[in-house]
């Protein structure tokens, strides 16, 4: 079991390792330097291998299409870099857990607005911008819900609005799946022709993303006397 922790967590004082290591407890003393806690970028590396990863980032995707207001597309960039071998499923996934989402708003927004609606809309600051949203889907229909899949609103309101007014379910679904899916298997197409550079242009606009430590430089060491 430590040598399954040891790459990600250290508490600051070295077991002592025989020989290899400087002679005096004042040099060893001063050799000694604490280490992260956490190796984010090493710890990150595991997550997205284990076998829970895309019920992970199914989850995820239907937090951010529900309530988180950082776009799923930070997270998904340094996960396809380190898993070019599924960037499709990594889409896909994503996009199944957004669409899981819109159909719960739209089934608030069908069958539970009048008691759910307008504490959702309060809580959230959202009663003007629904109403202008659901204006826009009587008058344009599919045409506003696609639109509504790019402009930077919150996704939820035209979920809502569509269950609220009755918008055929079956024109729903693929209009707000088309501009997810753009963007999703988009940024699949983008990670494989130019990954570093767009996982750096997504974390330079997502401030709240932390950035991925640099790893540990290993110690040298000392040959025995």
């Amino acid at each position: 079991m430590a040598a399954y922790l040891h790459p990600f967590v250290a508490t600051g004082v070295e077991q002592d390792a025989g020989p290899c290591h400087m002679a005096g407890s004042d040099a060893q003393h001063r050799d000694r330097q604490p280490l992260p806690i956490v190796r984010s970028a090493a710890l990150f590396d595991r997550i997205v291998r284990a076998r829970s990863a895309m019920l992970a980032l199914y989850w995820l995707a239907f937090l951010e299409g529900a309530v988180l207001p950082v776009p799923l597309e930070a997270a998904m960039a340094p996960y396809m870099q380190l898993r070019r071998d599924r960037v499709w499923l990594i889409a896909a996934v994503g996009l199944a857990g957004f669409l899981t989402s819109a159909l719960a708003g739209y089934v608030i927004g069908a069958m539970l607005f009048e008691q759910l609606g307008p504490e959702i809309l309060a809580y959230m600051g959202w009663e003007e911008n629904f109403a202008w949203v659901q204006a826009r889907i009587e008058t344009y229909g599919f045409f506003a819900l696609l639109v509504l899949g790019v402009i930077p609103l919150p996704t939820q309101i035209g979920m809502m609005a569509a269950g609220a007014l009755g918008f055929p379910l079956w024109l729903f679904l693929p209009a707000v799946s088309i501009p997810r899916g753009v963007r999703y298997f988009g940024l699949g197409v983008a990670v494989l022709f130019w990954g570093d550079r767009v996982e750096r242009w997504l974390r330079r606009r997502t401030p709240a993303l932390p950035k991925p430590a640099a790893p540990a430089r290993a110690r040298p060491v000392q040959p025995p006397r």
